[in-house]
């Protein structure tokens, strides 16, 4: 099964053509089909550690039990994640329903197909790839301004440790906030691959000498796992005084013509 050829020109080997083929023998076993999880299948945190698997057009005369396989992407080593017997299965024409607890699997890109025994022998459905992602996003490093000092020119942005879902940042996500008094500060929020922006709305020059405290909540990777919990940042504001000393300011006055 899922054995890849590839042809290339006898040259360079820069033209190249991969296909990949299955194979079995012929026994007088019942048709299965799984018709879910279908491929690019996910797992995430709110799956609640369960994929729901559904088999369909089988006869229960002509099989003695059904396995669900799994193995890592990339690899051939198979192993069961459940087997139910004949009798297990149900007569109903929507087929069987199983809540497949991967809860011992470790996060990532695995296989899933069925292995069907009967009496004849054995077959196997096609094989279907997914993801087990179920680990929140992190906030890689420390968050900019990573000095503690807002400057003209400075960003306000965290770094996480994936890439975050960018569509629904907002407001209700990210807070701009005096330290002092709670006073919120106008901002907007972006973000692109896994950096999340902060733009005042208000320029932070009015704040000058002020500190500020910024809370990031509830942003979402690409698989839908939510941050643990909130991140904040503090920061003061400092702005350009003008100089005081000798040098800041030259005034030169020639003596006029008459």
């Amino acid at each position: 099964e899922g054995l890849k050829f590839t042809l290339s020109d006898a040259c360079s080997g820069d033209v190249q053509k991969s296909a990949l083929l299955s194979a079995s023998f012929a026994v007088n076993c019942s048709p299965i089909a799984m018709s879910l999880p279908e491929a690019g299948w996910l797992c995430n945190q709110s799956s609640n550690d369960v994929i729901k698997v559904v088999l369909k057009d089988y006869v229960l005369a002509n099989l003695t039990q059904v396995q669900l396989q799994y193995a890592k992407v990339g690899s051939n080593n198979w192993r069961t994640g459940f087997t139910k017997l004949a009798g297990e299965l149900s007569t109903s024409v929507n087929g069987s329903t199983i809540n497949w607890n991967v809860s011992s699997l470790v996060d990532g890109d695995y296989y899933l197909r069925i292995k069907l025994v009967c009496s004849g022998g054995i077959t196997y459905t096609q094989r279907v790839a997914g993801t087990i992602d179920r680990k929140s996003p992190l906030v890689l490093g420390t968050p900019q301004p990573t000095d503690g000092i807002f400057s003209i020119g400075d960003d306000i942005s965290f770094t996480f440790d994936e890439n975050i879902r960018t569509n629904d940042l907002n407001n209700s996500k990210v807070e701009l906030r005096l330290f002092s008094n709670n006073q919120l500060i106008p901002s907007a929020v972006s973000g692109s691959g896994a950096r999340l922006v902060i733009t005042p709305m208000q320029s932070l020059q009015d704040f000058y000498g002020e500190r500020i405290r910024v809370t990031m909540k509830n942003v979402f990777d690409l698989n839908g796992n939510m941050m643990a919990e909130t991140d904040t940042l503090l920061f003061n504001v400092e702005g350009f005084e003008p100089s005081t000393s000798n040098k800041a300011l030259q005034v030169a006055v020639n003596q006029p013509s008459i």
